[in-house]
């Protein structure tokens, strides 16, 4: 991701991935859905 973002203006996120911009960006609550605490750290 980091290496893209330099490079595009939206960025489309799926899968397992997107629960952590989920939970980060909206607050929302994820369950035991995938969460990715050091990518979380990249999420703006």
């Amino acid at each position: 991701i980091n290496n893209m973002l330099d490079k595009v203006d939206e960025m489309i996120i799926g899968g397992g991935m997107a629960f952590t911009f989920l939970k980060v960006l909206n607050n929302m609550e994820i369950g035991t859905s995938l969460f990715d605490e050091e990518g979380a750290g990249i999420v703006k």
